[in-house]
């Protein structure tokens, strides 16, 4: 019910209730629609596939044979990532309570 344009400006509680939500309508679609599994997809940005100004969380029931594959199982892994998680530890920020 509260409106936010990206999944980063919502608060930790409302975060929590929407993945707990999520993942009990992926359990219902996999016994409803003898689904093998779900995905569960948030975008952040036009150039990650946000087409709606707001933030939502697709629930996305998946076949073992339905062909549907993520591009970026494709890319290669980068081994030595040790200056690229120093830089992204640099500016993140979490609250703890």
């Amino acid at each position: 019910k509260e409106h936010t344009a990206s999944p980063a400006s919502l608060s930790e509680q409302v975060s929590g209730r929407i993945f707990h939500v999520a993942s009990r309508l992926g359990l219902a679609f996999r016994k409803a629609l003898s689904a093998d599994g779900f995905n569960l997809h948030l975008s952040d940005g036009i150039c990650a596939g946000q087409t709606v100004p707001h933030t939502h969380l697709h629930v996305i029931p998946r076949y073992t044979d339905d062909a549907f594959y993520w591009n970026w199982r494709k890319l290669a892994y980068n081994e030595d990532n040790s200056e690229l998680i120093d830089k992204i530890k640099s500016k993140l920020t979490l609250s703890i309570s």
